[in-house]
């Protein structure tokens, strides 16, 4: 009978010390590997969050953002959380944050997201690989870029945009623009009503 009653007990014990030895590397792989840092620039002058980046009207501007790390490399979980790294365990590859890497590694980059308070003034837009404002209308808003990580804290930073009147060149191509769509529109008008007409004659 005694057997019987310490078998269980021996287990639970090991169970227990297991878990024990399974923290210290749970509680690394939480921890912050440290801030993202985000930076924005155009026509080569990097922005700043004390001053005002100034645009025209109308204008679609590039705007360049850098990050710091530009990716990491991380692990590809064999998905068996409750015996990865332990003895015996089939793998136990680590990545540098201590997670799970049993299937290798993949390279992940910033996730980058800019936002404007007034989209109708400057309205961020992404394309690719790349981010624009495009201003539509004169006035100011405030463009917030956001971005994450895996491991890193994630950054915040708003930059108050400022959009003139453009120069007279900048006013042509918008009045040529205007003209252009108009045009456009009064072609698709005559067709439609041209066709309803010649369907009433007949």
């Amino acid at each position: 009978m005694r057997v019987g009653v310490n078998i269980p007990f021996y287990v639970l014990a090991m169970l227990v010390f297991v878990a024990v030895l399974a923290l210290p590397c749970a509680a690394q792989a939480a921890e912050s590997a440290g801030t993202l840092d985000v930076a924005c620039s155009s026509d080569g002058a990097r922005w700043s969050q004390s001053d005002t980046v100034q645009l025209a009207f109308p204008s679609v501007k590039s705007v360049e953002v850098s990050c710091t790390p530009a990716s990491i490399e991380v692990g590809i979980s064999c998905g068996m959380e409750d015996m990865c790294g332990l003895d015996p365990c089939l793998c136990g590859a680590s990545d540098a944050f201590g997670c799970c890497a049993c299937n290798g590694f993949e390279e992940r980059a910033p996730e980058i997201a800019i936002a404007s308070s007034n989209v109708s003034c400057a309205w961020p837009v992404h394309v690719g690989q790349r981010w624009y404002v495009v201003s539509l209308l004169p006035g100011q808003a405030d463009l917030r870029v956001t971005g994450s990580l895996e491991h890193y804290d994630g950054c915040d930073a708003v930059y108050r945009a400022e959009v003139g009147m453009a120069s007279p060149a900048g006013m042509l191509v918008l009045v040529v623009l205007v003209a252009f769509v108009v045009g456009v529109v009064a072609l698709v008008v005559r067709a439609v009503v041209g066709r309803a007409g010649r369907g009433v004659a007949r």
